[in-house]
């Protein structure tokens, strides 16, 4: 084979490689184009345009000490929903910021946070709260899981997952991440 077809041989393959590594890059945007929050804080899938500005559902369930807690008790503040679980690593990460928002936001009369666990069992549940740090109020079902009857009527599927209810008891951001939650509760608040 003389130069002049190894060189076009080798020129070949490397545009071969080029578009095939374009594809690659290309659909992976694609992916996370589709698999991350929009700016108005959701994902835009059917369960979004469910909820969004909305009614958020009322329901009553327990604290992790045992005591009842009941959304529409909570009527006139805004609401960060957080549901989580020990075992999820991308919930562990989340906590730092929200972490940073209950100190920001939670001696005010109206605003409240509280977390929703999937876990199954309270000991798991206790460790990682102190371990975190999680200083907000909990909401837990022992050995329910993924059962939780407030997951279940949200059709919460995936962890984390955050909803910000406004004063009226309606659903402003559904699944915000982010810089999101704090625009939300900015505005939502006036601050």
């Amino acid at each position: 084979m003389n130069k002049d077809k190894k060189i076009l041989m080798v020129l070949g393959g490397c545009l071969l490689t080029g578009f095939v590594c374009a594809a690659i890059v290309f659909a992976a945007i694609g992916f996370f184009l589709v698999s991350t929050p929009s700016m108005d804080g959701g994902f835009g899938d059917t369960k979004q345009a469910d909820y969004l500005d909305q009614p958020a559902p009322l329901f009553t369930t327990t604290t992790l000490d045992g005591t009842s807690w009941s959304l529409e008790d909570q009527r006139g503040k805004v609401i960060l929903i957080d549901f989580w679980a020990s075992w999820c690593g991308p919930c562990i990460q989340a906590m730092p910021h929200l972490r940073k928002i209950h100190t920001k936001y939670g001696d005010r009369e109206d605003f409240v946070m509280i977390g929703v666990s999937v876990d199954d069992y309270r000991g798991n549940l206790l460790r990682s709260i102190d371990k975190h740090d999680v200083t907000w109020e909990q909401l837990f079902e022992e050995g329910m899981g993924w059962e939780n009857s407030v997951a279940r009527l949200y059709e919460v599927d995936g962890i984390p997952h955050v909803l910000i209810v406004d004063q009226e008891g309606v659903i402003r951001a559904y699944d915000p991440a982010g810089r999101q939650i704090d625009r939300a509760l900015e505005e939502l608040l006036g601050v």
